[in-house]
């Protein structure tokens, strides 16, 4: 066994106190640097994500009178965002907006809703307002203004959006009908 002396102990103790003096200023400078790169990589620095529901759709079909003054009055807009602590209740709420609109147009039309694919077939009656002159010209091109016309959910992460799930204006389906 050693025997180490009094006088032993206040050397070592002395020269652990030094050493730790000398290194303190050290491990001050990198924990600074570690912490601030454990905040800049934190879950609270990451981008906020969202849901957003959009839709946008004819309340009920257009006459045959002024177009622009029936489109102010028929065409009905919504942009719904839902955001939580929690991504899987965000998730579920736009979901659920998101059904309660199908729901809402099935109940207008009378009917029920099955799948999604056969709600895109059965609402197209909401997504083309069945004018003429549904169209916006921008110099010289020509927009169908039924283009845009949807019931969607996206996600939005760090200000980029993108479509997980929606119904949409689909103008191969109207001429499949009138080709009928």
């Amino acid at each position: 066994m050693f025997k180490i002396a009094d006088s032993d102990v206040g050397f070592f103790l002395c020269l652990k106190l030094r050493f730790f003096s000398l290194l303190s200023p050290l491990l001050a400078e990198w924990s600074c640097c570690f912490a601030s790169k454990i905040q800049n990589n934190s879950i609270m620095d990451r981008p906020k994500s969202y849901y957003q529901v959009h839709a946008t759709f004819w309340k009920e079909p257009l006459n045959d009178t002024n177009y622009l003054a029936e489109k102010r009055a028929k065409l009905c807009r919504i942009d719904k965002t839902f955001s939580d602590s929690d991504p899987h209740t965000s998730q579920q709420e736009a979901f659920g907006y998101y059904q309660s609109l199908i729901d809402v147009l099935y109940e207008a039309l009378g009917g029920h809703y099955t799948n999604e694919r056969q709600a895109q077939i059965d609402l197209q009656a909401f997504f083309n307002a069945r004018f003429r002159s549904a169209v916006t010209h921008v110099g010289r091109m020509t927009f169908d203004d039924n283009l845009f016309n949807e019931i969607a959910v996206y996600r939005v992460v760090g200000g980029k959006k993108r479509l997980v799930r929606g119904i949409h204006y689909d103008p191969e389906y109207e001429q499949a009908q009138n080709e009928i």
